[in-house]
């Protein structure tokens, strides 16, 4: 049951990260001024389309495609991407303080992460 449980987390994150990169394709002017981007380049736009449009949707598809075969493998990529992308938001909001939504970011980082280690455990225990 708890597997069952860490497949469907799992398969949220990994819709999660699909739906965000699928916005950042679409709209990355937009979508970028929650983060403080403004008035972006044509060159800034491609950037913000690969590493958040492109590396998300990437990272989504591979925690999807492993689930079913390696889900031990599936869980450390979650959560070895949280552990990067709340590691960096910590050392930034060091430097420059929490400026606009980024609490809510980091929040939202740390409980993914969490909940991506807690399913790690899962899949371990059942091996």
């Amino acid at each position: 049951m708890k597997t069952k449980i860490a497949r469907f987390s799992l398969l949220m994150i990994a819709t999660i990260y699909l739906c965000f990169g699928i916005m950042f394709f679409v709209d990355p002017a937009s979508f970028s001024k929650g983060l403080g981007f403004v008035n972006l380049s044509p060159e800034a736009l491609i950037e913000i389309r690969a590493i958040y449009g492109g590396l998300e949707v990437a990272i989504g598809l591979g925690i999807i495609f492993l689930l079913k075969k390696e889900p031990i493998t599936a869980a450390y990529i979650s959560l070895i991407s949280f552990i990067g992308f709340a590691g960096g938001r910590i050392i930034g909001v060091a430097l420059a303080g929490f400026l606009g939504w980024h609490h809510y970011y980091l929040i939202l980082e740390i409980t993914l992460g969490l909940l991506s280690w807690w399913s790690l455990l899962q899949f371990k225990s059942r091996k």
